[in-house]
């Protein structure tokens, strides 16, 4: 069991630092008279400093439910935020990439920062926002929350392999800004699996995931998902 609470931040540069230019640019943005070229010029004045603060807290209990101990409750909570100096400085790097298996690290353009809920798509839960007009849409969670219950019952327990299977339950979602948060709209999914840890290979698994709700990214239902597991623990 364990219970971590992490802040990260940079100096906030643009309260030190005044840049005149992206300020014009930022003047023909809001008045609509930005062109293509003008908008490039403006990300690369905001971004010649990136600049951000992130909290996370997550919680893990292990609760065992069977005399012998073989029977495991594991219980998870997460939550995290992104926050930003200014508004027109919102760093696109450090976001939350929320929904399926976890097995991509980094999405689109920017670096992101992966949670896995089964039962869902890669990414499918995070919103999705143009930054600027003309650009492609890139991932916007800014902020997430999770809630998972697993059971686990081990078949093997040697050192040349241990075996396990599980059944879970989950909810979450990811949201563009703290003011979007609603605790009580959370995207759930159950579903089933096995794990094979080899000390020549580590963890190896399989899981299948129902998502009973509608994903952010394009408002389809999460459905039947199936997900690889390959070194990592949901």
């Amino acid at each position: 069991s364990s219970v971590s609470l992490t802040l990260q931040a940079t100096p906030p540069y643009s309260k030190f630092f005044k840049n005149e230019k992206a300020e014009e640019l930022l003047l023909k943005k809001e008045a609509g008279t930005m062109t293509g070229e003008e908008s490039e010029k403006l990300k690369q004045e905001l971004f010649k400093w990136v600049e951000y603060y992130k909290t996370e807290f997550k919680a893990k209990l292990f609760t065992p439910l069977s005399s012998n101990q073989k029977l495991v409750l594991l219980t998870r909570a997460e939550y995290g935020f992104l926050g930003y100096y200014d508004k027109n400085r919102r760093s696109p790097f450090e976001r939350y990439y929320v929904g399926g298996d976890g097995m991509s690290g980094t999405s689109g353009t920017y670096a992101m920062t992966t949670v896995t809920l089964r039962g869902y798509g890669n990414g499918t839960l995070s919103p999705v926002e143009q930054f600027y007009p003309g650009d492609r849409a890139q991932y916007a969670g800014n902020m997430y929350s999770k809630l998972s219950f697993e059971l686990r019952y081990p078949l093997m327990l040697e050192q040349a392999a241990t075996i396990y299977v599980l059944t879970f339950a989950e909810a979450g979602n990811a949201w563009k800004n703290f003011k979007d948060f609603n605790p009580l709209n959370l995207k759930r999914s159950v579903g089933a699996g096995v794990r094979i840890f080899l000390p020549m290979l580590g963890l190896l698994g399989v899981d299948y995931g129902y998502g009973f709700d509608r994903n952010n990214y394009d408002n389809k239902k999460g459905g039947h998902n199936c997900h690889i597991v390959i070194g990592q623990e949901f």
